[in-house]
């Protein structure tokens, strides 16, 4: 490796201040505004010295630096995880909300398009899992009175009733519905009779849901 390229790589990082960081953002922005649409077209000479370029550059790395680089990545996205994890789940909510189904939809839509890959890939699940029951398809025996708090964003609370809490989460989910895994029993029920009176009762409340008309 070039010696000057060499003392450049090893320069310490300068240090900016919040001011210097929030003016090189815009100043990015503003780069891959203007240069979004520009393509860079390289001859097969140019991506064949690139590629070994980037390989003496990997092999010049030694074990000790590559465990090195390895460390210092894991402690920054930890740091950067612990000090953004609560706005990144609230963007996450945020666009579970707008999108509510995406994913439900787009799975649908992939295996539409690759039937054998999704044969291949349960038939490989089933081997694996011989003995696997869907917790999506075994009921309790009893009804479940819960309530999700906050389930729409807005500071409103939910109740419900099923026999599959995990079948119902998913739903509720799917349709939109947010903190579904921070969900609280209310009671537990031996009759779907029993379960409907105490949710309509939670409702009076003023808690949402739909209780079969009651």
């Amino acid at each position: 490796m070039d010696s000057s390229k060499h003392q450049l790589m090893k320069k310490k990082k300068q240090i900016l201040s919040e001011e210097q960081k929030a003016q090189k953002k815009i100043t990015n922005a503003k780069w891959h505004q203007e240069n979004k649409d520009k393509e860079r077209i390289y001859t097969e000479e140019q991506k064949a010295q690139k590629k070994i370029t980037q390989a003496e550059w990997m092999a010049n790395r030694s074990l000790a630096k590559v465990a090195e680089d390895k460390a210092r990545r894991k402690i920054y996205h930890a740091k950067w995880w612990q000090d953004n994890k609560e706005r990144q789940k609230q963007l996450s909510q945020e666009w579970y909300k707008a999108n509510p189904g995406y994913f439900k939809e787009y799975k649908k839509e992939w295996g539409e398009k690759n039937p054998e890959k999704v044969e291949a890939i349960n038939k490989r699940f089933k081997e694996k899992n011989p003995d696997y029951v869907s917790p999506s398809a075994v009921n309790l025996g009893y009804w479940i009175v819960y309530i999700i708090t906050n389930y729409n964003g807005l500071g409103d609370d939910y109740c419900g009733q099923t026999q599959n809490i995990y079948k119902r989460m998913v739903n509720h989910k799917y349709l939109g519905k947010l903190n579904t895994d921070t969900y609280t029993i209310v009671k537990k029920c031996d009759t779907l009779e029993d379960a409907l009176e105490i949710e309509s009762a939670v409702h009076n409340f003023g808690y949402h849901g739909y209780n079969y008309g009651m």
